[in-house]
Parts: structure tokens; sequence; C-alpha cells
């Protein structure tokens, strides 16, 4: 679990990739996700972002269905937590995310 212990130390957006995609081969076997499928939304340096616990650093490019037929996007937060969240698929991630109070930083690396 070297991938686990290097994204708590560092935050890495490799070590999330791996994280991530160890974390849904493990709940959903058939899905394999690519670098192409994470975007960057915060950026700079890590000390400058306010409320880690609520800042995205990155997350799913698109939401996946799930075999229920949820809405699914896996989140990474400045605080090196990774959150899957699950919405129904008429819901909006976009508004869900605002409506938690999440934040995002454009800043420069």
């Amino acid at each position: 679990m070297a991938w686990l212990r290097e994204f708590a130390r560092t935050g890495s957006e490799s070590a999330f990739a791996v994280l991530a995609d160890r974390y849904v081969g493990l709940v959903y076997p058939d899905c394999h996700l690519s670098d192409a499928d994470w975007e960057v939304v915060s950026s700079g340096d890590r000390a400058d972002l306010g409320h880690l616990d609520q800042t995205i650093l990155f997350r799913e490019r698109k939401p996946r269905q799930s075999p229920a037929g949820l809405s699914v996007r896996i989140y990474a937060f400045g605080d090196h937590d990774v959150a899957v969240f699950t919405l129904p698929p008429t819901m909006d991630f976009g508004a869900a995310e605002t409506f938690r109070g999440y934040v995002t930083n454009r800043g420069t690396h």
C-alpha cells in the first residue's frame, strides 16, 4: 500500500491516480480509470489553500453510472481525503459541490 502512503504524505496526482484506480477496481471490478479520466480543479501552493477539507484538488472528469443506476464521482481533497459521491442521475454534481461548500483554487504551480 505504498501508493496510499505516498498520497497521504504528498497529495501527489500520480499517487492519487493509483489510489483511485485501486479503489475503483475493488468496488467496480469492470471499471478501469486512466489519467485522462481525472481533472485538476485546484492548484498552487498547498500552504496557500484555505479549508483543506473542503478544497477539491482533483476529481473524476465525468461521473460514471454505478450498477445501481446512480451517478458516481471520486474526489480528492486538500487534506488528502478521498471520497466517492453518488447522486441520482437527475442531480448535478456542480450544484451538489456548491451545496456542500466545496471550493476550488485555480492558482499556479
